[in-house]
């Protein structure tokens, strides 16, 4: 069965690197000796390995064979070494050491002497070594002593001459033979080399760059890579790499980012044998960027690669199409007619504009006479014109063209001399004068609708040769009264204003919006804006001169100066401080109707910023207003203190815009008006505290001229009655006044005091416990009898508080329940936490009160009958409003006539670490 080729690869492959010589080695003659000398140790081995453990076996009476082998495979294993190095002489030289001494010692062993001449067949190997990798001299001598120690058995008597011949002959034929088949094969090898270093040389003095690759195959035979062979210099500097290190690197290492795209196609080319030619770039960014031509052929098992550097000729070859391209783009972008015609006049290329224009194709006019293109009756006219124009006689040829449809375009066309493609041609280039001619239009109808007095005259003459219809209008001359004639003799200008004119026109060439008087024919002023300049046209000097008529704008000005000197009165006679200032607050003007009002100098803040004179606070307020203006575009007003000169003013500040990211603010001061304000205020605060005060002395007077008339009229019936009973009836009656009278000025006291206090000193209370006392205790209003329902929520938080005060608030609400309840009747009261507050709330089931009194029972002295005939005193609610509103709380009331009354108390359980301390006022 047939090794399949892809096996003999490998084998092949296995092999060479079996027996690879080192790189050290410089010649290819050396590498050639030192991989045959591997090759032949490595047989020796593999031959010791097979014949040495036969020769053991069967010779066991041979004991030196043992040592024989032994010493021939250290040699053996010394010679291979050796051949993979660049000292492969010294295995050669060993080796054939190692021959010479394992024939001695088969030689001198204890056997029969015809069986040990059998070894001096080895001698021939010895020769074959010496030739591989030993000099001529060293050959010779191995050669003799070969031969010495055949010829010694000549004198051993026990062996036949015949025999010793025999042994003689067949070595030096084989010798012989040897020599002979290793000097072909040096001669060869020779020109090989010769060959090959010619081939080298060539390649390194090739300026391409030149790389000799061997297929890599995986366990299948598969391409999987290739190693780099052999590199000449162009090829080391092309990947900037020096040789050593390229020769066995593999193309993925060398190449990374190219590698799968040449491995590809370096795969097509060893497998299909077709060679491979491409140019390719290397972009901007990696080594050897550039444009790049290469050559792959299949050479063996690998390729051969020849790499040429072409960016120079690419970018020549670019540069041309580029210029090209670049000529024909602007040689068919020129709006212009361009014709190249031959000696004979006969058309050879157009532009574009000739196509679009004329509407003809290039095919119709190549090859035509360029008189094709004029009017049939003017082509003679055109012809002259031309050769008077080759002769330098004229410069232009004015004769129109014609479109393929027979319109005319008006045009001047000129005619040079050149070279198209190397031969003598005339290149014409026609220009289109119809927007020329459509400007001169455009000017003379702008010139006459200008509303401006315009004329047109000679510098050499000063005489008009045209005037527009404005020039005739205010000035009150027609046409054919100013054509002709001079300036001067038409127009009249105030002579200071002549003279100013004039200067400026001869100095600077032209007069720009100068104030001048012109006078009209009948001798009316008229107050202009006079500006000139001189044209060029034709060859002759013009003065161009326009007059804007400025009679109306300057009475306007007019109107605008008294209209500002009054707006300045105004200004002047107002007592405000009014300031412009920009967006960042730099002050940028003022007006001082009141200087003793401004906190510094002008010189001292004018072209400041604000934050550098006012307070801050006052600087954020200004600008805080100020943004609002410039964003909503309202006017702004505050008011603000400042001290000035030692003393506090007060002012009052209205904010406007101006224009742009700059306000104008009027600072008025108001002090005295504040003060006029707050007298006013205090007035009628004392005027409320008289009516105050007169309402309480009225009410408390009522209060308490109940009790004491009781008591008087009881101590009166106390002194006449005279029974003991009745005695003890009116003193006990007494008393109950007495106490009501001190229950009173308890609470009014305590009233005056709720009425001064600003805070309470709180600490952490249980609302729920405060509520069980007092329901769980004495009878709130004694001689009553009711049923206090309590639904308390457990494990409510505390509140900071005043227990003692809450108490007082707790049981007035108490009490005003037990008061209107019935005897037997029922009252209740719930807690809850309801968002962050705890809502306590006591409803009665007593007769209710009117929604028209709800308002008023939290009013100091209220009760419901004008007789005050209620029970209380009016003062228990007000006293429990009074102390919840200390405690940031909220009590609210709801009540239904015949149903009864429920008060909502509502306080906050946010506590307080520190205690609060008691201010009076």
């Amino acid at each position: 069965m047939l090794v399949d080729e892809r096996t003999l690869q490998r084998w092949k492959q296995f092999a060479s690197r079996l027996t690879a010589p080192s790189v050290d080695l410089k010649t290819a003659e050396q590498r050639h000796q030192a991989q045959i000398l591997a090759a032949f140790a490595l047989a020796l081995l593999v031959a010791l390995f097979i014949a040495a453990p036969i020769w053991i076996l069967t010779s066991p009476e041979f004991t030196a064979g043992r040592i024989i082998s032994f010493g021939m495979l250290l040699a053996f294993s010394a010679t291979y070494g050796l051949s993979r190095s660049r000292y492969y002489t010294s295995g050669a030289l060993i080796l054939v050491f190692a021959i010479f001494g394992m024939v001695i010692a088969a030689l001198s062993a204890t056997a029969p002497t015809m069986e040990k001449m059998t070894v001096l067949n080895f001698l021939i190997f010895a020769v074959i070594v010496a030739s591989l990798g030993l000099n001529s001299t060293a050959i010779a001598l191995v050669t003799l002593a070969c031969l010495s120690m055949i010829s010694y058995y000549f004198f051993v008597p026990e062996i036949r001459l015949g025999v010793t011949y025999a042994y003689l002959v067949f070595f030096i034929l084989l010798t012989i033979i040897g020599w002979i088949t290793i000097g072909a094969i040096s001669r060869n090898r020779k020109r090989l080399l010769l060959s090959e270093e010619r081939y080298r040389s060539a390649i390194e003095a090739s300026l391409d760059a030149f790389y000799l690759l061997k297929c890599v195959r995986d366990a299948q035979g598969a391409i999987s890579d290739f190693e780099l062979l052999e590199a000449n210099e162009n090829a080391a500097r092309q990947l900037s790499a020096p040789r050593a290190q390229l020769i066995g690197a593999r193309l993925s290492q060398l190449l990374p980012h190219y590698a799968q795209r040449f491995l590809e196609s370096f795969k097509q080319v060893v497998l299909t044998g077709n060679p491979l030619v491409e140019d390719y770039q290397v972009p901007a960014g990696f080594a050897a960027e550039g444009w790049y031509h290469q050559q792959v052929v299949r050479v063996g098992d690998g390729l051969a690669i020849v790499n040429r550097n072409i960016t120079a000729a690419k970018q020549a070859e670019q540069a041309l199409r580029h210029s090209e391209t670049n000529l024909r783009t602007l040689f068919d972008s020129i709006n212009d007619f361009i014709f190249v015609l031959d000696k004979q006049g006969n058309i050879i290329e157009i532009n574009q504009t000739v196509s679009k224009r004329l509407g003809y194709t290039p095919e119709e006019l190549i090859g035509q006479s360029v008189l094709t293109v004029h009017p049939a009756a003017r082509r003679d006219e055109a012809a002259e014109i031309v050769t008077a124009m080759l002769a330098g006689v004229r410069t232009h040829c004015p004769v129109p063209i014609e479109t393929k449809t027979h319109e005319l375009i008006p045009v001047e066309t000129t005619i040079t001399q050149g070279l198209w493609n190397g031969e003598p041609a005339l290149f014409g280039v026609t220009k289109d004068i119809s927007a020329l001619k459509l400007s001169e239009e455009k000017f003379a109808a702008v010139f006459q609708a200008n509303p401006a007095i315009a004329g047109l005259s000679k510098v050499a003459t000063g005489e008009y040769v045209e005037v527009n219809q404005a020039f005739c209008d205010k000035l009150g001359f027609t046409l054919d009264e100013v054509i002709g004639r001079k300036s001067t003799d038409v127009v009249r200008l105030d002579p200071v204003y002549r003279q100013k004119v004039i200067d400026k026109l001869n100095r600077d060439g032209y007069v720009q919006d100068e104030e001048a008087v012109i006078y009209t024919r009948a001798g009316r002023p008229i107050a202009v804006l006079m500006s000139a300049q001189i044209l060029h046209l034709q060859g002759e000097a013009y003065n161009y001169t326009t007059a804007v008529d400025i009679t109306e704008r300057k009475q306007v000005e007019e109107a605008l100066r008294e209209s500002h000197a009054r707006y300045q009165a105004l200004l002047n006679a107002l007592p405000d401080l009014v300031f412009r200032y920009s967006r960042d607050g730099t002050y940028l003007d003022y007006h001082a109707g009141t200087p003793s009002d401004l906190l510094l100098q002008p010189d001292r803040f004018l072209g400041r910023n604000m934050a550098e004179i006012l307070p801050p606070a006052l600087v954020e307020q200004h600008m805080h207003f100020t943004e609002r203006l410039l964003t909503t575009g309202e006017q702004q007003m505050f008011q603000y203190t400042l001290t000035i000169h030692g003393e506090e003013q007060d002012f009052e500040v209205r904010i406007v815009s101006y224009r742009n990211d700059e306000v104008i603010s009027i600072v008025r001061n108001i002090t005295q008006l504040k003060r006029a304000q707050r007298q006013e205020f205090e007035l009628a605060l004392e005027r409320e505290r008289r009516q105050l005060l007169t309402s309480f002395i009225r009410d408390a007077t009522h209060e308490f001229r109940t009790p004491l008339a009781t008591i008087s009229s009881s101590a009166y019936l106390l002194y006449r009655a005279p029974d003991p009973d009745q005695r003890q009836e009116k003193r006990a009656q007494i008393e109950r006044e007495i106490e009501r009278l001190i229950q009173l000025l308890d609470m009014l006291v305590l009233m005056t005091r709720l009425e001064n206090l600003d805070e309470l000193p709180f600490d952490e209370t249980d609302l729920n416990d405060e509520l069980e006392r007092l329901c769980m205790g004495r009878p709130l209003v004694p001689g009553k009898r009711q049923t206090f329902h309590l639904d308390l929520q457990p494990d409510l938080p505390t509140i900071s508080g005043n227990s003692t005060y809450l108490e007082h608030a707790f049981r007035q609400i108490f009490e005003n329940a037990v008061r209107f309840t019935p005897n037997e009747g029922d009252i209740f009261v719930t807690s809850r936490l309801i968002n962050q507050h705890i809502v306590i709330e006591v409803r009665d089931t007593g007769p209710g009160i009117e929604s028209d009194h709800l308002p008023h029972i939290f009013k100091t002295f209220w009760r419901q009958d004008n007789a005050h005939s209620t029970p209380g005193f009016g003062l228990g609610l007000p006293i429990a409003h009074k102390i919840i509103q200390l405690h940031r709380g909220e009590i609210t009331v709801q009540s239904r006539v015949g149903q009864g009354t429920t008060f909502s108390i509502s306080l906050p359980i946010v506590t307080s670490g520190a205690r609060r301390h008691t201010e009076f006022r």
